[in-house]
């Protein structure tokens, strides 16, 4: 393989990031033929120039307004999503009330909750997630009606948002864009709406958020770390952030494979 020079390789390496959720060091050192240090020192440069959004051990390719699509999303990190959602299930008990956001965790966190079947109320605005349960489940499921966006497979606007008002939560999971000291934030305004209704409303905000979100900041704020109870991802946050969530006396779980 001929040996590409530095702005070749970084261009590549913003093509890969393009094209996937998120890349690993190791994975981009392997389709590009290089040493793992080499791309360290890629992702450094470029993350400096504000292309790309470090991450422990990867990058995600950088822009506020604009995410994978939902197939893509759903298979990257699978196994992480897997294991946040495990970790999740622990924290109910029978008879719960839950509210159920948007995404592609959440979506998975649904799938996992749907097979032990558990007496709880769970409301969503996540048409796809709603699927997963089958219809002699025990859990019942309140879908949150509005318009309908078949991209995010979820529902959003004013009558999501009111009647989403209607209601008190035990417990709201939210699986956002992007985690950062300022607080979870999302690339689509409609979904963000919805998610600020569902904290406002929510005795207890759980944040199902893995590690190739940390430290970004997409377009809208859903909300500050101070109103989030709980995260639970795959790596323990470092630096700036787990600063502001421990400030904010945020329980960080970190879920195992």
């Amino acid at each position: 393989m001929t040996k590409l020079r530095p702005d070749d390789r970084r261009d590549r390496v913003l093509k890969a990031l393009n094209t996937n959720a998120s890349l690993r060091i190791t994975e981009l050192a392997r389709t590009l033929n290089v040493s793992t240090e080499t791309i360290r020192r890629d992702l450094d440069f470029l993350h400096e120039k504000d292309l790309v959004q470090r991450h422990y051990g990867g990058a995600v390719a950088k822009s506020v307004g604009s995410e994978p699509p939902w197939a893509e999303r759903l298979i990257a990190f699978a196994d992480v999503k897997s294991a946040i959602a495990r970790s999740a299930i622990k924290l109910f008990s029978d008879k719960d009330v839950l509210m159920l956001g948007p995404g592609a965790t959440a979506y998975t966190f649904a799938k996992h909750l749907a097979a032990e079947n558990r007496r709880l109320t769970v409301f969503t605005n996540n048409l796809a997630a709603s699927s997963c349960f089958a219809p002699d489940s025990r859990t019942r499921v309140v879908i949150a009606p509005g318009e309908y966006d078949p991209a995010e497979g979820c529902t959003w606007g004013p009558e999501t948002t009111e009647f989403i008002g209607k209601f008190r939560f035990d417990t709201s999971l939210l699986s956002v864009s992007g985690l950062s000291a300022l607080g979870g934030t999302e690339v689509v305004s409609g979904i963000a709406w919805a998610e600020r209704a569902i904290v406002a409303q929510s005795a207890r905000t759980v944040l199902m958020v893995d590690h190739s979100k940390f430290g970004n900041t997409c377009l809208e704020l859903v909300c500050k770390l101070d109103d989030v109870d709980i995260l639970i991802t795959d790596i323990a946050p470092e630096g700036e952030l787990l600063e502001a969530l421990e400030e904010a006396d945020v329980e960080i779980i970190v879920a195992e494979e």
